[in-house]
Formats: C-alpha cells, sequence, structure tokens
C-alpha cells in the first residue's frame, strides 16, 4: 500500500502534538481522516472513515484510554494500531501487548522512525491479510467436502479430487506470493549495501544507520515470510519415521553456530546414543529452533552452556536442550510456544517469534509434547516427548 492510498487517523488528546503529527505525516503522503482527543471520539470515527491505521497515545481524554479503544478496535474493526506514549512502565506495556499493537512510538521520536513505523505496520498488515485470505480460502474448500459428504455420498470421490487440485493451486499461489514478495525485499537489501559500501563516506554517520536499519527490516521480513510457509507446510507435509540420531543433528547445528559466531565463548554437551524413530527432516528442525534459541539466549554470558540430552519421567523418555541464559518467568510458560510471542526485545535478540511454534507443531505431529521451564537469570530448559 502506498502512502497515497493510505488514511491515518490519528488520537491524541494534546492538540499540538496532533497537529504535529498531521503535518509531518501529510508531508510523507500519507491522509490523515481525522484527529481525535478521546476514545469514544476515536471510535466513531474508525466506524465512520475506515482508516488504514491508527496512531494513538496511550493516554487520551474521557474514561476510555487508548489501550482500551484498541482492545475494542480489534474486536470490531481489522486495522493496525501503532501506540505513541512518552510512558514506559512496565504495568502500562504489559497491558498494550496483549492488544497485539504493530509498534510503540515513544516520544519524541524523529520522522524517520514515525516513517519507517508506520509504512513497516501497514506491509505487515497487506501480508497478514492475504494469509488470512488463503486460510479463509482453504477452510471454505474444507467445509465444501463435509457438506458433499453428509448430501451426496457418491460424490465423494469427485469432489475429493477437487479439493486436491485447489488444495495445489492454493499451494502455487502461497509460493508465487512468498516469491513476489522475497524480491521487493531482497532488491531493498541489496541496493541499501550497495549504498553504504560505494556511497557509506557521502552519506555520513547518520544516512549509514538509516540504510543499515533499512537492510535490517528487509532481511527480518524475510525471514518471517520463510517462517510463516514453513509453519503452514507442517500440517501437510507426510512424516516419514526412521532412525534419527539427535546427537548427529545436534552436532550439525553446533557447528552452523560456531562458523556464524566464532567469538562466543560457550560450551555445549550432547548425550551419547540419541536414537529416536521420527522424521529426520522435521526432527533436524526441531533441534535446530531448540539449540539457536538456546545460543541466542545466552548471549550475554561470559561463558554460554548449552546441554542435549534425555532423561526417564514417569516411565517416559523425555529428551531436552538446557542453557545457562536469561531465562523466563514461569508464568509465561505456557505461552512460549504461541507464534509471535516475545518475552525479550526483539531488536537485541531477533528471531522471527516462530521458531518454538515450529517445534511444538513438529513434536506434536510425532504424538508428543513439548513444555518448558526456567527462571530468570538462571536459564531454560526446553523439554519433549515423541510418543510411542
Amino acid at each position: 500500500m502506498t502512502a497515497s492510498a493510505s488514511k491515518i487517523l490519528i488520537v491524541e488528546d494534546e492538540g499540538i502534538v496532533a497537529f504535529n503529527l498531521q503535518q509531518r505525516l501529510q508531508h510523507m503522503g500519507y491522509r490523515i481522516t481525522g484527529l481525535a482527543e478521546s476514545g469514544q471520539e476515536g471510535l466513531a470515527l474508525v466506524s465512520r472513515e475506515r482508516p488504514d491505521l491508527v496512531l494513538m497515545d496511550i493516554h487520551i481524554k474521557g474514561e476510555m484510554d487508548g489501550i482500551e479503544l484498541a482492545s475494542t478496535l480489534n474486536r470490531d474493526f481489522d486495522l493496525p494500531i501503532i501506540y505513541l506514549t512518552a510512558y514506559s512502565e512496565d504495568t502500562t506495556l504489559e497491558r498494550a501487548r496483549r492488544t497485539r499493537p504493530y509498534g510503540y512510538l515513544i516520544k519524541p521520536f524523529s520522522e524517520r522512525e514515525l516513517h519507517a513505523t508506520v509504512q513497516m505496520a501497514l506491509e505487515r498488515h497487506e501480508v497478514q491479510a492475504a494469509l488470512s485470505e488463503s486460510q479463509a480460502q482453504l477452510q471454505q474448500s474444507l467445509e465444501a467436502v463435509r457438506r458433499v459428504n453428509e448430501q451426496l455420498e457418491e460424490r465423494v470421490v469427485e469432489r475429493t479430487a477437487e479439493l486436491r487440485q485447489h488444495v495445489r493451486e492454493l499451494e502455487a499461489f502461497s509460493h508465487t506470493a512468498a516469491h513476489d514478495l522475497r524480491s521487493p525485499i531482497r532488491a531493498i537489501s541489496g541496493l541499501s549495501q550497495i549504498l553504504i559500501e560505494t556511497h557509506g563516506d557521502a552519506l555520513g554517520d547518520e544516512g549509514r544507520q538509516m540504510l543499515e536499519r533499512m537492510a535490517h527490516a528487509a532481511r527480518r521480513m524475510g525471514e518471517l515470510i520463510d517462517a510463516l510457509l514453513s509453519l503452514s507446510k507442517l500440517s501437510r507435509a507426510p512424516l516419514l519415521r526412521a532412525d534419527v540420531d539427535l546427537g548427529a543433528l545436534a552436532r550439525e547445528v553446533e557447528r552452523a553456530l560456531r562458523e556464524a559466531e566464532p567469538g562466543r565463548d560457550v560450551r555445549i554437551d550432547i548425550a551419547d546414543d540419541l536414537h529416536v524413530q521420527a522424521d529426520h527432516a522435521l526432527m533436524r528442525s526441531v533441534i535446530d529452533n531448540l539449540m539457536r534459541n538456546a545460543w541466542k539466549f545466552t548471549r550475554e554470558r561470559r561463558q554460554g552452556y548449552i546441554e542435549l540430552g534425555r532423561q526417564n519421567q514417569g516411565g517416559r523418555t523425555v529428551y531436552y536442550v538446557r542453557d545457562n541464559g536469561c531465562g523466563f518467568e514461569m508464568v509465561h510458560a505456557d505461552r512460549l510456544f504461541s507464534a509471535f510471542f516475545r518475552l525479550h526485545d526483539e531488536q537485541h535478540y531477533g528471531g522471527s517469534g516462530l521458531g518454538l511454534s515450529i517445534a511444538q507443531r513438529i513434536v506434536q505431529r510425532h504424538g508428543g509434547e513439548i513444555w518448558a521451564e526456567g527462571e530468570v537469570g538462571r536459564g531454560a530448559t526446553m523439554y519433549f516427548t515423541l510418543g510411542d
């Protein structure tokens, strides 16, 4: 969505700030559909104007604050919300995070930060809308099969064939869409790098930093597209069980991690004889995600420690990946495997936010379960089983 085609609603009770935002956004080419000072005003303007994005202060006039308004908008409308705030208390940010915003702008912020945050939110919303549409089409196809089975048994073979063809078309569409999305992202990343290398001196420090941020954002979006496609494929890929050596897979991942960051001081212990009956490719993804997760969150340790092992719990074999990283509060343990759920700063630790979700899908396909235990500052352990 281009800036000229995007409509933005501003919910801000400080008139000078709201007017300044309006001027800056209009200068960038966006259309401002209105200025609201309270939650009720904002809700009315969204209902009437149907903006493409809402820029909203957390603390606004009226009985309804920005977070409560965001909850209402999430329930009744499908549009991205970016919070504007001068406050950063943990309790306030925790309430705000539950509304799944598309970004935060901490006052004061630069025009470049404003433009980048708004554009990334609009683009992410477009990607999510396209993925939701594909999922809706697939759900409609499955519902059509159910109706056919109930109404006319003799048409099952014919309708199943049609469904399979439709799924193949959806898969082809997904790959084409992913390729089309990757191309401009790669172009942005590549051109940014070329500009840094060839015109870096002329750009100055600030110019180089902006280009580096642009290239990093492009790489992150590319990683997110790849991760989303991997997650969507898990339920369709056939499960081919064979003898798999988890230790050998872990040593492959270890080599890749050490080659990527040779300066890290991390001790990795891998138990012997970790053979399982499982799908080789899928188990490699599980070990890769769990070990990379441990590697990432031990970054602040002078000497990191990662262990892959096995133990017996209540008569069943349980495998685990343990680390001495930053850990987490157990109150969040059940949510760690939710797609896009983050406990730690994305810019510092990186990642797509889908690694543990992918690992959970794979383990569940094998008839097993996966869970986590940890303590803040004392590391974390990811446990998983693989059924019988």
